[in-house]
């Protein structure tokens, strides 16, 4: 699958509804997080060293003792970006 990388309001896009680790500004995340249905401070802590701070997923689990049942530990970080954030 070849990746489609473009920009859109500064965010890049590596796909259509997902968003590269590392390219997110801290206002942006925090707009999102406000929008989504995530309410758990773990999950949003974790999701913002990944997506604002650029921490792999294994980093971001082992620093927030997260197992790797959450969706950010699995590789389902792009199936939590489409669902809200």
């Amino acid at each position: 699958m070849k990746l489609n990388k473009k920009s859109f309001s500064g965010v890049r896009i590596v796909r259509a509804g997902e968003l590269e680790p590392g390219a997110v500004s801290e206002e942006q995340f925090w707009l999102l997080v406000d929008i989504s249905p995530i309410h758990s401070e773990k999950i949003i802590l974790a999701l913002k060293d990944y997506f604002v701070s650029g921490y792999s997923r294994k980093v971001v689990c082992e620093r927030h003792g997260m197992s790797g049942g959450y969706g950010v530990c699995r590789g389902a970080t792009g199936d939590v970006t489409s669902r809200g954030i």
